[in-house]
């Protein structure tokens, strides 16, 4: 049990940690793209976007944490990348959304 599973045992806080929240995944446009989901669900949600060629377990939990205290917090992995499906583009101009 990590750290923050046994705090929030302690304190009632259900929500978890950036380290113990799962990696879920949507279908869009016939991909499947990784990502994890934490924090409040009111507000506008805050995207986190990686480096290139990072994956999910790249960021930093203590600065998602903080993040997530008060906003929804999504983090993804790109197309092609970790747990991400598809193959990854090469170029800035091959990375956008391929429905525009």
């Amino acid at each position: 049990m990590t750290a923050h599973a046994k705090r929030a045992e302690q304190t009632g806080d259900p929500s978890p940690s950036y380290i113990d929240a799962p990696t879920r995944s949507v279908t869009v446009g016939g991909t499947a793209f990784a990502y994890r989901d934490l924090g409040p669900r009111s507000g506008v949600p805050l995207l986190l976007l990686n480096h290139w060629g990072a994956v999910l377990d790249n960021f930093d939990p203590r600065i998602v944490d903080g993040l997530a205290r008060t906003r929804r917090v999504i983090a993804i992995d790109y197309r092609g990348i970790g747990a991400s499906g598809g193959t990854a583009p090469v170029t800035i101009a091959s990375m956008r959304w391929r429905g525009m």
